[in-house]
């Protein structure tokens, strides 16, 4: 069933084994965050360009949002992995620029929604 986890079913022994989770939730995951990352990326991209944001803020800000997506995918059941979640071209830019990102996700806990982030590079953006 969608949102209940990962279903159990009974074996011929009786006894409980676990099936695969629903993959239309997974398929939505993946899609989700896919497009979260391109809209949210066009925004701060947008920002700096209109120089509302510096380069080095949107950057901490990409950081962010990369980190904390990557990790709800992780700890997601399957397990989703950063090159199904990433849009296709922009996993070669994540791993040249945000290779820490990659390397932390799988033990470091995010600190804020992805959401929230980019709440604040919209505030940034709309009042300066």
């Amino acid at each position: 069933m969608y949102g209940k986890g990962p279903m159990k079913d009974k074996s011929q022994s009786g006894k409980r084994t676990f099936i695969k989770t629903d993959t239309f939730r997974t398929q939505n995951l993946v899609k989700s965050s896919c497009a979260f990352v391109e809209v949210a990326l066009k925004y701060i991209y947008s920002a700096v360009q209109e120089k509302r944001l510096s380069s080095d803020k949107a950057k901490s800000y990409i950081k962010e949002i990369l980190h904390t997506i990557l990790f709800l995918g992780y700890i997601d059941f399957p397990s989703v992995e950063y090159n199904e979640v990433l849009p296709k071209q922009l996993i070669s830019v994540v791993t040249r620029n945000y290779e820490d990102v990659l390397q932390n996700y799988k033990s470091h806990l995010p600190t804020r929604p992805p959401y929230s982030v980019l709440l604040d590079v919209v505030g940034l953006k709309t009042h300066l």
